[in-house]
């Protein structure tokens, strides 16, 4: 299986306060609902921070390994 990492750093002035390691394999915590299709998708980790404003509030370091492609957790 394929992954992609993704990098977010929001500290101020260079190091982090926190460091955190998301690993996403799957599963309804990282789905959207579509209106015009009716189904969950994957949601783009890469616009976690477009999505989730607030995060950019917190100094942290946070990087996010997942599958490029995400198992359907009924899959699993």
């Amino acid at each position: 299986m394929s992954y992609k990492t993704i990098h977010i750093n929001t500290a101020v002035s260079g190091k982090s306060a926190s460091s955190i390691l998301i690993i996403y394999t799957g599963g309804t915590l990282g789905m959207l609902y579509d209106k015009k299709q009716d189904v969950l998708r994957p949601f783009d980790l890469e616009q976690l921070l477009e999505k989730i404003p607030e995060i950019a509030s917190f100094d942290l370091d946070l990087q996010i390994i997942a599958f490029e492609k995400p198992i359907d957790s009924s899959n699993i």
